[in-house]
C-alpha cells in the first residue's frame, strides 16, 4: 500500500495583514514512507525568514477547501 502524499506550502505574511491570511504558495511535495517518516521534495525553497512551511495531506480531485 502506498503511503500518504502531502502538499508542501510556503506561507508569507505581508506587513500590515490584519486578517492573517497571508500568501500561500505550493513549493513541493511530501511522500510518506513505510515507517511513517516523510520525504520532502522542494520545487522552491523560500529565502524570506518570515515564511512558514506547512505540510498538508494532498486532497483528492474535486475536494473543496473547508
Amino acid at each position: 500500500m502506498a503511503g500518504k502524499i502531502y502538499d508542501v506550502f510556503g506561507i508569507t505574511q505581508p506587513a500590515g495583514d490584519e486578517e492573517g491570511k497571508g500568501f500561500w504558495t505550493r513549493i513541493g511535495v511530501g511522500f510518506e514512507n513505510k515507517d511513517q517518516s516523510i520525504n520532502l521534495k522542494f520545487d522552491y525553497f523560500p529565502k524570506d525568514r518570515d515564511t512558514n512551511i506547512q505540510i498538508r495531506e494532498k486532497k483528492k480531485d474535486g475536494e473543496d477547501d473547508e
